[in-house]
This record gives structure tokens, sequence and C-alpha cells, in this order.
């Protein structure tokens, strides 16, 4: 009778959701595969590369995708005399990323150095390099924000969370619609949206509450923003699919 039991309970016997058992499932899988990753071996084949000439080789490719940071200056200089909330989380937001792309380019930075032997690795260089060389991203890049994207993927979203915030501070205006998921405190965005609004209509900002409106219109069809709240984008719906 026990062999017939299966080897796992299943959700249904602790009173959960049959869904409930994929994140443990997904946790399982990414485990397994980073051991045997781990498990390759680090020198090279007879004729062929070493695992540090291969990361030499994506230093080039990362550093290239990494965007430049936003300039400071520009945005103290237009909220200086009466900062609104989004003002506020413009700069916030800007300082978040400056220091990951700081962060970022300085450990690109000294790994190239160490790989090169001109300084002695760090366990934190070292840790890069694997990481790298799995086309994984290091801890030290994700204090930022959390994210489960490989490092090819990451790199591509980390450049358009960064435009996003640097055509804000080029035009010194909101954009119409903001990307929720691109922020690193999406709470503090929606914090000073209810500032922003509160202040318009000098109420409390105790009083709001808030209401979501789903719209059929692309982003390209948005020319004005709207006269109560933002218009966001960014959201996902886990194990569904949204009927337009």
């Amino acid at each position: 009778y026990i062999s017939t039991l299966p080897p796992t309970d299943r959700p249904e016997v602790l009173g959960l959701h049959p869904n409930a058992g994929i994140p443990t499932q997904l946790t399982e899988t990414r485990t397994l595969f980073h051991s045997l990753l781990s498990l390759q071996p680090a020198a090279a084949a007879e004729g062929g590369d070493s695992r540090e000439d291969r990361v030499l080789a994506l230093l080039g490719d990362v550093r290239a995708q990494i965007p430049g940071q936003i300039d400071t200056d520009r945005i103290r200089s237009f909220i200086q005399e009466n900062p609104s909330p989004l003002d506020l989380v413009l700069l916030q937001e800007t300082h978040t990323y400056n220091r990951l792309l700081e962060t970022v380019s300085s450990t690109l930075v000294e790994l190239e150095r160490g790989i090169r032997d001109l300084v002695v690795m760090s366990p934190t260089t070292e840790e890069t390099l694997n990481c790298i060389y799995h086309a994984r991203v290091p801890p030290l890049w994700q204090e930022a924000y959390p994210s489960l994207k490989p490092l090819a993927a990451w790199t591509q979203d980390l450049h358009q969370r960064v435009d996003q915030l640097s055509r804000w501070a080029e035009t010194t205006k909101p954009p119409v619609s903001f990307w929720l998921s691109g922020f690193s405190r999406p709470n503090s965005f929606l914090t000073a949206v209810l500032q922003t609004t509160a202040r318009q209509n000098k109420i409390s900002m105790d009083t709001l509450s808030w209401e979501f409106i789903v719209s059929t219109l692309d982003d390209i069809s948005l020319v004005d923003p709207p006269k109560v709240g933002v218009y966001i984008r960014g959201l996902y719906l886990e194990g569904a699919g949204w009927d337009v």
C-alpha cells in the first residue's frame, strides 16, 4: 500500500490549489540545472577556449549593451523650485539606476583586470565570472530590483528601463503612459499618483481609493494623459491571458 502512494504530497492534501505546486517545481528545476552547470569542468579542452577566454569575449558584448547614466543635474535644475511627487519619483529612480549602472561598469572593469591577472580576484569577482559564463545575472547586479531573466534578456530589459527615465528627464514632463514594471519601487510611484490627485482636488490622500479601467487603446493611440490618475502598462497575468 505504501508503494502505491505518490512520492510527494499533492497540494490538495494541504487544502491548496493544484497550481500551488508550480513554484516548488520551478525552484527544484532551477536548482537541478544550476547544480549541473556548476559540475562542468572549468578548464579548457584541448584546442578550445578556457572559461576565462570565453568570459573575456563576452565582456565586450555586455559592456556594449549597458546604457549610459542619466543626467541627474538636468532633473534637479527643473524641479528645484516646486517639485511634484512624480518629479521626486523620477529623481529617486534615477539615483537607483545610476548606482546600478555604476556597479555594473565597475564590476566588468574589475573582472577584466582579474582575468588578465592584473589584480587578485575576490570571491565576488569569481562569482561574477561564473555567472557571466553561465549567462546568469550576478547577485551584485540584482540589488536594485529582482529579476529571473537570463543575462542577455536582463541587459535588454535594463536598457529599456533606463530609456524610460532618460526620455522623461529630457522632456522634463511625465510620459503619457508609464511602464509600471520598469520602476524599481512601484509602490513609491503609486503613492506619488495619490499625492498628485489629492493636491489637484485639495482633499486628503486617505480618502482616495484605486479604480482600475482596462483600456483597449494601444500606447501609440494615447496622446494626452488622463484628467485623473495615470495610464500604466507592464502588468502580467500568471496562468491566464487577457482577451482584448
